[in-house]
């Protein structure tokens, strides 16, 4: 893949990790948990494979966030496994989140709580601002690629609701 290809790319999936995160918060504030949960899983995912195409991996077909980061290259891999607690934890949103017979005959709207969408959103939120910081890095910018976009994340009110306002209100 050539690198501009390969920059474009991983700016797609920087872009779509923050929307992904932002989905998880509505989906939280929404009541919405295991979509909220899944959400959170898939902007690590997508942060990850981010920092990987930015650094010249071709696209990825893999979903377990442990095996991504085992797919960084030193010395980014020590900062991000730093996190391994968090990507495990968000694996287990992966599928159970979205399929009845992953959890055994429940629905998962009917099992996720706010809770775990609190603790998967802080989860995907860490691993997210680390692969920033990742891809800020003096290494990846001397590779060409250029860091993503900060996106604001939303805090929560009182109420659990976004604090974030829309344009024009």
């Amino acid at each position: 893949m050539r690198a501009v290809d390969r920059e474009r790319l991983s700016a797609e999936y920087a872009y779509q990790a923050a929307e992904e995160l932002k989905n998880a918060g509505i989906m939280r504030d929404n009541r919405s948990y295991s979509a909220a949960c899944f959400h959170a899983q898939q902007a690590a995912e997508g942060m990850l494979k981010a920092v990987l195409i930015g650094l010249g991996t071709d696209s990825l077909r893999i979903h377990h966030l442990d095996d991504l980061m085992g797919l960084i290259p030193e010395p980014q891999q020590v900062r991000i496994l730093q996190h391994r607690e968090k990507a495990l934890l968000l694996e287990k949103y992966y599928l159970p989140t979205r399929y009845v017979d992953a959890l055994g005959g429940k629905a998962p709207a009917k099992v996720f709580t706010l809770r775990d969408a609190r603790g998967a959103i802080e989860a995907a939120e860490t691993i997210v601002a680390v692969c920033r910081e990742i891809m800020a890095s003096p290494e990846h910018l001397e590779s060409g690629h250029p860091a993503p976009p900060v996106i604001a994340k939303a805090k929560p009110t009182a109420r659990g609701k976004s604090s974030r306002r829309k344009p024009g209100r």
